[in-house]
This record gives C-alpha cells, sequence and structure tokens, in this order.
C-alpha cells in the first residue's frame, strides 16, 4: 500500500512541478514582452520569439493579453503579442516530423499595423480558437503543446 502512495504522491508531484514550470515560463516571457513593447516605440518584424516551445499552453494567454492590449490602445504590445501568437499556433500545429499543417492566414503585418488592423487579426484569432480548441490539448496536460492528429495507417 505504501509503494502505491508513493508513486501517486511522485505522479503529482511531476504532474505539479511541469504544470508550475509552464505556467512560469509563460508569465516570465510576457513580462518581458511588455517591457520590450513599454520600452521600444516599435517592435520590428526581427523580433525573436518568446514562447516558441509553449505551443497550445500560451494561446489563451496570449489571446487574453492581446485583447487586454487592444484595450488600453497599445500597439506596441498589441503588435508583439500577434507575432507570439503567430508562432505559439505555428508550433501547436505542427507535427512530430516538423510539418506545419496550419500557414498563418491572416494578413500580412509591417512593423507598423494599425489598431483597426491588429483589432481585426485579434477577432479572427480569437475565432479560430473558440472553433478549433478541442483538437487541442487540454489545459492540464502540460506536457504536450500540438494539436491532436489522426493516426495514419
Amino acid at each position: 500500500m505504501a509503494w502505491a502512495t508513493s508513486i501517486s504522491v511522485a505522479l503529482l508531484l511531476t504532474w505539479s512541478l511541469g504544470f508550475l514550470y509552464w505556467h512560469l515560463k509563460i508569465d516570465r516571457a510576457l513580462a518581458e514582452i511588455r517591457e520590450e513593447a513599454r520600452t521600444h516605440t516599435g517592435i520590428s518584424t526581427s523580433y525573436v520569439s518568446r514562447l516558441v516551445g509553449a505551443e497550445r499552453r500560451a494561446i489563451p494567454r496570449l489571446l487574453r493579453e492581446f485583447k487586454e492590449a487592444l484595450a488600453r490602445k497599445d500597439r506596441n504590445l498589441a503588435q508583439a503579442l500577434c507575432w507570439e501568437l503567430r508562432d505559439a499556433w505555428e508550433g501547436a500545429d505542427s507535427r512530430d516530423d516538423g510539418d506545419i499543417l496550419r500557414s498563418y492566414h491572416g494578413p500580412r503585418l509591417d512593423d507598423n499595423a494599425s489598431l483597426e488592423i491588429l483589432e481585426a487579426v485579434y477577432a479572427d484569432e480569437d475565432l479560430i480558437w473558440n472553433e478549433k480548441h478541442d483538437l487541442y490539448p487540454a489545459w492540464w496536460m502540460w506536457w504536450t503543446g500540438r494539436r491532436h492528429y489522426p493516426r495514419s495507417s
């Protein structure tokens, strides 16, 4: 009986540490993105993603932050979050073999996209997430951030 309890505790601890890792990684990345957007007058398209590996795990948080940035009329932050969101989608839609099955569908943005364009991009991304979030792992499945694909025979 003690071994069963030990295994349960080990599994719970492993899950908790993994979940905490991704939560803190995404929080830290969002804080860095906010700081960079605040201190720079423009975010460049050469912007380096901080959440490349977060994949699906970051999408709900990025959408929420994107919406809040737009509500505050913070164009720099909204632009940076838009690029992070694209990177998260790309990772979430890739397969283990490296194939990406979703290419970005929205308008191409230059370094100074208007708030109106960013609002349209947000609306589109939010709609896609609401329609397709069931294709991705649930929030508690921190060990994977990629879309579920049917197995080929």
